[in-house]
């Protein structure tokens, strides 16, 4: 298919995906719908069964949706209104991120940075979309950090290479997003599914513990395929779309050539900024840093650092830029200093006014139990299909990817249904570690295409910067080739990891 037909097709897409509603308007209708199909389904009592352990024992435990509005399901919406927000932290991670990467921002640091680095080679562009795409991969190892740091800085990246910045921030996002579960490094997320994984094992084989690196090797395969794929659709496909646009607002100064004045101030910036990360290696090599578990010296697990990492990116960013914006004379008082970092506060406002709609529709998921029964009902299909092999894998990585389009919770899709994946797994003579892999692929492909993701109203509102008129569509029709490509080389590479039964992680294979 040429360039042409592919613009197209994404254009078509764009059209269409249009008339999908801004998030919040997105969450009140699924609110409406949800609470509507509670009323009916339990009118007809309506059930669904799920494995379950009761006094020790493995059960088929009975499942009725229940109606929201009844007594107690008011009473829980009520009771869980403000509760479950509260145990979020979308929104102390976003104000703690964008003060430091406001100050770098708008003291004229990140643009600097960039017209600086990527001035010197000839391929700027191409390696400016590798930059975005691995740095965008690994960052969940700082949870979700990558939203509200590497995405605006894509944009910012390439305006100074003279590149649409809308590209930018989605190659960024899709790095961020697409490939959530794939990292070179263990993160949280995986201590996480590899406790629910466990807990579901040992519904068939009591004892059986899947490690928090059950996933590794898998996990560090697919960040070289992700980021490989990334970068075919980037540079093949949507850069013939999204080209240099005059009629984009782009700020002023971004094309600009540093003058002597900014060359200077960012060298020191620099000597600043790496004084700030020496610092910050005392506290993590050493095996007693004070970044470390004091007790057992873990880097990740319980330290200081996997607490505080958002802290000392804002400081580390935040103090660089300061000193840059002081020096280029682009902050004279210190009011300059906190319009910058509270734009962005402003600007990030839309997640929380988000987050607190989703989580009105999560509650009522879980009341009703239509999201489990929806989970369930996917995943016991697959079963009654009687597939096996790769057609069965292939099965729940579609059926998880579908799921996430409106359940984007990563644990608490796990756990709906890893107590009937992975002994159907096991019954198969798969691993619950290849169960967990699966998972993981369906769990991230679709994230880009959600209009239910949290972080959307940042992705919009950065690209309304450059394009007031940008949408929900804009979003999508940008990121469905992705989608797709992440889903063809994932699925791919978990199918070459079970036919040959290659470990995807240390002394874990696909078969028991």
């Amino acid at each position: 298919m040429s360039s042409k037909n592919y613009i197209n097709i994404l254009d078509k897409i764009e059209k269409v995906c249009n008339k999908i509603p801004q998030p919040i308007i997105f969450f009140l209708w699924l609110t409406l719908f949800a609470v509507v199909l509670s009323m009916i389904l339990s009118f007809f009592n309506a059930s669904f069964v799920l494995i379950a352990v009761e006094n020790g024992q493995v059960i088929d435990k009975i499942h009725h949706i229940q109606n929201v509005i009844s007594a107690d399901g008011i009473r829980f919406i009520l009771i869980n209104s403000v509760s479950k927000i509260s145990t979020t932290h979308i929104m102390p991670i976003t104000v703690m991120s964008v003060i430091g990467l406001g100050l770098a921002e708008g003291s004229g640091y990140i643009r600097a940075l960039f017209v600086s680095v990527l001035g010197r080679f000839k391929s700027s562009g191409k390696i400016a979309t590798i930059l975005l795409l691995f740095f965008g991969v690994i960052s969940n190892v700082a949870s979700d950090a990558g939203y509200l740091i590497l995405v605006p800085l894509g944009g910012i990246i390439f305006i100074t290479i003279k590149r649409n910045p809308l590209l930018g921030i989605i190659t960024a996002f899709v790095g961020v997003s697409g490939g959530f579960t794939a990292n070179l490094f263990l993160a949280g997320s995986d201590a996480i599914l590899a406790g629910i994984s466990t807990t579901a094992a040992r519904l068939v084989v009591p004892g059986y513990t899947v490690t928090i690196q059950a996933n590794y090797y898998f996990a560090i395969a697919s960040t070289f395929a992700i980021v490989l794929m990334g970068y075919f659709i980037t540079e093949h496909i949507m850069a013939k779309k999204y080209t240099w646009d005059e009629n984009l607002e782009i700020p002023d100064k971004a094309l600009e050539k540093l003058s002597p004045i900014e060359v200077k101030a960012f060298r020191i910036s620099n000597i600043v900024f790496l004084g700030l990360v020496g610092i910050i290696m005392l506290g993590i090599i050493p095996e007693n840093g004070i970044l470390r578990n004091p007790e057992t010296g873990d880097l990740w697990k319980n330290s200081a650092l996997s607490y505080g990492i958002i802290m000392l990116f804002s400081l580390l960013f935040g103090l660089t830029g300061l000193t840059y914006g002081v020096l280029a004379k682009t902050i004279q008082k210190s009011d300059d200093a906190i319009k910058m970092f509270t734009h962005y506060i402003i600007m990030s406002a839309g997640v929380l006014a988000i987050v607190v709609f989703a989580y009105q529709f999560l509650n009522i998921l879980e009341y009703s139990k239509l999201g489990i029964g929806l989970a369930s009902l996917l995943v016991s299909g697959i079963k009654a299909m009687n597939a096996s092999g790769l057609t069965f894998i292939t099965l729940t990585i579609v059926a998880v990817a579908i799921i996430n389009l409106f359940i984007t919770g990563m644990s608490s899709k796990w756990v709906a249904i890893s107590y009937v994946l992975i002994p159907t797994f096991m019954s198969l003579g798969y691993t619950p570690e290849l169960a967990q892999a699966a998972y993981r692929v369906g769990d991230s492909v679709t994230n880009i295409i959600s209009p239910a993701m949290s972080y959307m109203p940042i992705i919009l509102g950065q690209m309304q910067k450059y394009k007031k008129n940008a949408s929900m569509g804009s979003i999508i029709s940008m990121t469905i080739p992705y989608t797709i490509g992440f889903f063809v080389i994932w699925t791919a590479l978990l199918a070459i990891f079970f036919y040959f039964n290659i470990p995807i992680g240390p002394g874990v294979k696909a078969m028991l």
